[in-house]
């Protein structure tokens, strides 16, 4: 089993010479996906009267360096309007 990093995903992604931004590869993994999937009118935005899964991290993902970037962890996640991931007990 494998366990998916998406911090990491979303540093590594961002960092190399011509890759996508921060803002790009953030979409891809919530936006974006919702749209390959047609549920695009349903999630993939936080707003009203939209399905939202939500993870809270540990740092600001646009004012951190690559070093602190790999140490933000979720603090947490709230799925289905539950919470699902709870990192601050």
């Amino acid at each position: 089993m494998r366990t998916c990093r998406p911090v990491v995903s979303t540093t590594s992604s961002s960092k190399r010479s011509g890759s996508q931004s921060l803002h790009d590869t953030v979409a891809a993994y919530t936006s974006d996906g919702a749209y390959t999937e047609f549920a695009e009118a349903e999630k993939g935005q936080i707003k009203a009267g939209m399905l939202a899964d939500l993870v809270c991290l540990s740092e600001n993902l646009e004012a951190a360096d690559e070093a602190t970037l790999r140490t933000t962890r979720a603090v947490v996640t709230v799925c289905d309007g539950r919470v699902t991931h709870d990192g601050r007990l």
